[in-house]
């Protein structure tokens, strides 16, 4: 897999320092969003003037940067959140359910 070390390392950073960005991309994406606004050179003062700086490709990329939490998270268990524990254990009782079923029903 090709990641952007910098987007990486941005992104982990993240999920290090604000806990809550683990349980939702829409959070992380926020959290690195305003980190870029704050620190880039475009600043945008307006609701506007946000989306044209997301469009012009400004801001992190949505899909490059949930694609490397998903990789940090497969290398740094540490770093998921709870709602990945909770998804784990509702799998584990589905496997069982789905095993005790009637062979006939297809």
């Amino acid at each position: 897999m090709n990641l952007n070390i910098k987007i990486y390392n941005r992104v982990k950073a993240v999920l290090t320092n604000f806990p809550k960005t683990r349980e939702s991309d829409t959070v992380l994406m926020a959290t690195l969003w305003n980190e870029d606004i704050t620190t880039g050179i475009v600043q945008p003062t307006s609701a506007v003037g946000l989306l044209q700086t997301l469009a012009a490709g400004a801001l992190t990329n949505w899909e490059s940067a949930t694609r490397v939490r998903r990789k940090i998270m497969e290398e740094h268990p540490e770093l998921r959140g709870l709602s990945y524990v909770m998804r784990k254990s509702k799998a584990k009782v589905v496997k069982k359910q789905i095993k005790t079923w009637p062979s006939n029903i297809k």
